[in-house]
């Protein structure tokens, strides 16, 4: 029964992150086509030049994107330790205070990604307008 447990766990794991991975619609999957489009776009063949800003947001977003992917990890490990814990307060305690500090972790990065597009959208303003 508990590899069944383990299976059944597993299978749920892999299916809610397949989605988020392989996003068309954004997300770590789009920032990661995106930066390569830009690194085959970069200028040749009378494309035109890549902006700096943009490259250093798309590789800030990617990092960032793979930061939630660990803060999901880190969410679903918890909640499985919680689910194991048969009822013992130490694991409990231990399962909930990893989840407390999970989403503090994606508060942070929520805020981090918030003031980089904030930061980039006003240095390409700035850019535009003196040029």
């Amino acid at each position: 029964m508990n590899l069944l447990k383990k299976f059944m766990v597993s299978l749920l794991f892999f299916s809610l992150l397949i989605p988020m991975v392989t996003s068309a619609q954004g997300g770590l999957a789009n920032s990661i086509d995106r930066a390569v489009n830009v690194s085959y776009t970069a200028g040749y063949e009378g494309d035109e030049p890549i902006n700096p800003y943009t490259l250093a947001e798309l590789i800030i977003q990617l990092v960032l994107g793979f930061l939630g992917l660990l803060f999901f990890i880190i969410i679903i490990v918890a909640g499985y330790q919680w689910l194991t814990s048969g009822g013992n307060e130490d694991k409990i305690s231990h399962a909930r205070d990893r989840i407390k500090n999970a989403l503090i972790g994606l508060v942070v990065i929520l805020f981090a990604y918030i003031l980089t597009v904030f930061i980039i959208n006003q240095l390409v303003n700035a850019a535009n307008n003196n040029l």
